[in-house]
């Protein structure tokens, strides 16, 4: 079973978990629009994972306008790296920027990938998820990425 350890008052909202077949598990994370929100939600699926997961994460553009320490675009892309987050698809033009700043702080194989669309952005995830994937879908300032989220759920649910 996975399990998300950690506070959950240091989130304003609860991640929903969805446990699907092939053992995919999708995080519901589609609240989230800050960076410091994402980096708390990061940390706690990457510790769920453990090593044992790959953790896939669909991000799009990240409300930096904050205050904390991963309020900026190049900090942001660091913690993605440090905690080993296997493939970031970023989403929409507004985060294009999040997919070149991964590509920038050390993943250079591949590892980040712009998608224009919510559409493009499910069919690239579709083909590159396999059994036992964590996927973290994370909120966006501009257009939603529940349908991503639906998809998903609607495919392997």
């Amino acid at each position: 079973m996975f399990e998300l350890d950690g506070p959950e008052s240091h989130l304003p909202h609860q991640l929903e978990v969805h446990t699907l077949t092939q053992d995919i598990i999708v995080i519901d994370d589609t609240q989230t629009i800050s960076a410091n929100e994402a980096v708390t939600s990061l940390k706690r699926v990457t510790m769920a994972a453990r090593g044992e997961r790959r953790v896939v994460v669909v991000a799009g553009p990240v409300d930096f306008s904050g205050d904390s320490d991963y309020d900026n675009l190049q900090a942001f892309a660091a913690v993605m790296v440090r905690l080993n987050v296997s493939q970031v698809f970023a989403v929409g033009p507004q985060a294009r920027a999040i997919a070149v700043s991964v590509g920038l702080e050390g993943s250079w194989d591949g590892e980040s990938h712009h998608c224009p669309d919510v559409d493009q952005a499910y069919d690239e995830v579709r083909a590159f998820i396999r059994p036992g994937d964590v996927v973290l879908i994370m909120g966006t300032t501009s257009d939603s990425l529940y349908p991503i989220l639906q998809s998903l759920m609607e495919e392997f649910g």
